[in-house]
C-alpha cells in the first residue's frame, strides 16, 4: 500500500514540475520531496530515480530559482545519491 501511495505521489510531483512557474510552487515541490526521500530509502528505493528526475527538471526549468532553492535541490540530489549508493550495497533493496 505504501509503495502504491508513494508511486502516485512521485507521479503527481512529476506532473507538477512543468507547472512550477513561480518560486512558491517550486518550494512546495522541494518541501514534498524533502519529506518523501526518507520514506523512499529502504523498500521504496526504486522511486529515487524519478525523484532525481524531478530535481533535474526543476533545476533546468524556466522558473528562476532562489539561492535557497538551488541549495535545497543540491542537498536533495546528494541525499538521493547517498540512498542509491546504500541501496546498491544492500541486497534487500530493489532499484
Amino acid at each position: 500500500m505504501l509503495n502504491t501511495i508513494a508511486t502516485i505521489f512521485v507521479q503527481l510531483l512529476t506532473n507538477l514540475v512543468p507547472l512550477a512557474t513561480n518560486n512558491t510552487m517550486v518550494e512546495s515541490i522541494i518541501s514534498a520531496m524533502t519529506s518523501l526521500i526518507p520514506a523512499l530509502v529502504g523498500e521504496l528505493a526504486a522511486l529515487i530515480t524519478p525523484v532525481k528526475n524531478i530535481i533535474a527538471a526543476l533545476q533546468a526549468g524556466s522558473t528562476p530559482l532562489t539561492a535557497a532553492q538551488v541549495a535545497s535541490l543540491q542537498a536533495l540530489d546528494a541525499q538521493c545519491d547517498a540512498a542509491l549508493d546504500a541501496a546498491a550495497k544492500d541486497d534487500n533493496l530493489t532499484l
